[in-house]
């Protein structure tokens, strides 16, 4: 089995409407002359969920027998100008609703599916700040109220008080599936690990919101890849035997650097 990996395509920041044939030539650009058996999208798919689908669709009938992701935090921002929504939630739950709706497609949200013998688990999964502990000496500030000062995920996710709350409701969704699985899709980086950070980003403070301890995780797992996203930096790095792997779109300045990241199970 052909598996090819990406992240963080942000659909709406590259396509200015919803016209198919910009969306299909923003495609080309991206998967031009490729075919294989799973595309694993690690989260932050777009701001739309009409686009979203519509994207989505493209994808799977052009180039992939399946297509498996998970959410992202920007799949959970209400922002202006788009429709309107009670609150994150109910927006994150029409969009899972409706990519579920589209054949031989899965967002998985603490659940697991099999596709020809091979075990895909996924959930967002969220960050826990643990990481800012590295900068205590250095910034006043706690941790949330710091969350609250730099971060976009405090002004346009709807429905909590601060990134704990996502989190209390995230880590269970991990733990029913990380030991049934052969392949494990978070949005977040499931390491704190100084050496596990993307080079560029270990001496940030931010970087707290881009990461999770999840060394149990990585340790009792059954599954030999963990694929994330978030960060917008391709790297990889290995941990118990698990390789761990990030492959991200990013935004339009950031897009020209992609390559196509591929494993075969």
């Amino acid at each position: 089995m052909t598996i090819d990996i990406i992240s963080d395509l942000h659909f709406d920041l590259h396509l200015n409407n919803n016209d198919e044939e910009e969306a299909i030539k923003f495609l080309d650009a991206i998967f031009s002359d490729v075919t294989g058996d799973v595309l694993i999208i690690a989260g932050d798919i777009g701001h739309d969920n009409q686009q979203n689908k519509k994207l989505i669709e493209l994808i799977k009938e052009r180039n992939y027998k399946y297509v498996v992701c998970v959410l992202g935090n920007h799949d959970y921002y209400l922002m202006p100008g788009f429709k309107e929504y009670k609150n994150s939630f109910e927006r994150a739950a029409e969009m899972k609703e409706m990519l579920n709706s589209i054949d031989g497609v899965y967002c998985l949200d603490g659940d697991v599916i099999e596709i020809e013998g091979v075990k895909f688990g996924g959930a967002m999964g969220w960050y826990d700040g643990t990481y800012y502990n590295r900068f205590q000496t250095i910034y006043s500030k706690d941790v949330v109220s710091y969350w609250k000062q730099v971060l976009n995920d405090s002004k346009y996710i709807k429905g909590i008080d601060d990134f704990y709350d996502m989190l209390i409701q995230e880590r269970p969704k991990i733990e029913r599936v990380y030991k049934e699985c052969d392949v494990m899709i978070t949005h977040v980086n499931p390491s704190i690990e100084y050496e596990n950070i993307a080079y560029a980003k270990r001496n940030e403070s931010i970087t707290a919101f881009y990461c999770f301890d999840g060394d149990a995780y990585l340790e009792n797992t059954t599954a030999k890849y963990w694929v994330f996203g978030h960060i917008h930096q391709c790297y990889d790095y290995e941990k118990y035997g698990v390789k761990v792997l990030s492959n991200p779109l990013g935004y339009p300045e950031q897009a020209h650097c992609f390559r196509r990241e591929r494993i075969e199970i």
